[in-house]
C-alpha cells in the first residue's frame, strides 16, 4: 500500500494530495514571503475513506485533474480557511482510518505574494491590473472603524471573493454594493462565503463599513477582474 501525503505544484498554484493510514498534521506552505488562498479557482478541498489502494505514480497533473476523492464536508472546509487564509503557513488534521482502509485527501491552495494585495484599511489610489484586495480583525481588535471603499472601472467587473467570515455582531456593519445593489445580506449567523466567482456588468464596485468594531476572526478577502483597462481603487479609512 501507499500511505503517503505532499505538495505538488506549479507556478503558484498547489495540491497537498495523496492517502494516509494514520492521524497526522499535514503543513500547507507557501515561500516566503507568500500567503495562502485556499481553493482556487473553483478546485474543491475533498477527502474520503477508500480500500486500501496504491497511489504511488500522483503528479502535479494527476492531482489537479483526475485524483478527486469526495468533496469534504463544509465545516471542515470553514475551518481550514479560517487556520490558513492570509497565513504563510498552516496545519490541517488528516483523521486516522481503520485498517485496511485509507484517507484520500487533496487540499488545492494557491500562494500569492503579500506585496501583491492591498490591505483596505491602508489609503490607496492607483490604477491597477485585477487587484486583490484585504482586511482582518486582528489589525483592529479592540478599536471602533468606519469605511468608504470605492472601486471603478471603464469596463465591467468580475468579482472573485476569496474568502469572507464576518461575526454576527460585524457582519450588519459591512455591506458590498454595486450600483447600490446589495450584493449580501446579513444574518444573525454573520456572513460566510467561501470561494465564489462573480460577473457583474458594473463600472463600480464599494464596500462600506459603518461603526464595525473587529473580531479577531473577520477576513474579507477578494479579486477584482477587468479586461484590457485598469482600475482605480479609492479606499480613505476613519
Amino acid at each position: 500500500s501507499n500511505s503517503d501525503i505532499e505538495t505538488y505544484g506549479k507556478s503558484r498554484l498547489y495540491f497537498l494530495c495523496g492517502c494516509e493510514e494514520d492521524d497526522k498534521n499535514m503543513q500547507i506552505k507557501c515561500r516566503d514571503g507568500d500567503v495562502i488562498q485556499m481553493e482556487p479557482f473553483g478546485y474543491i478541498m475533498r477527502d474520503s475513506t477508500r480500500k486500501d489502494i496504491n497511489y504511488s505514480s500522483l503528479s502535479y497533473e494527476k492531482c489537479k485533474k483526475k485524483f478527486r476523492p469526495e468533496i469534504l464536508n463544509l465545516e471542515t472546509r470553514l475551518e481550514i480557511y479560517k487556520k490558513c487564509t492570509l497565513r504563510n503557513s498552516c496545519y490541517t488534521k488528516i483523521a486516522g482510518v481503520e485498517e485496511g482502509q485509507q484517507r484520500i485527501v487533496n487540499h488545492p491552495f494557491y500562494c500569492h505574494s503579500e506585496s501583491s494585495i492591498k490591505d483596505i484599511s491602508q489609503e490607496t489610489v492607483e490604477n491597477l491590473k485585477n487587484p486583490i484586495f484585504y482586511f482582518t480583525g486582528e489589525k483592529f481588535r479592540g478599536q471602533k472603524i468606519d469605511c468608504d471603499c470605492s472601486i471603478t472601472s471603464l469596463g465591467s467587473l468580475q468579482l472573485e471573493l476569496f474568502f469572507i467570515h464576518l461575526k454576527p455582531s460585524t457582519s450588519s456593519k459591512v455591506r458590498f454594493l454595486t450600483q447600490n445593489f446589495l450584493l449580501f445580506e446579513s444574518s444573525v449567523d454573520g456572513i460566510t462565503v467561501l470561494y465564489t466567482y462573480y460577473s457583474y456588468i458594473v463600472p463600480e464596485f464599494q464596500l462600506e463599513i459603518r461603526g464595525m468594531k473587529p473580531d479577531v476572526e473577520d477576513v474579507i478577502f477578494f479579486r477584482l477582474r477587468e479586461q484590457n483597462r485598469g482600475i482605480s481603487p479609492a479606499f480613505p479609512v476613519r
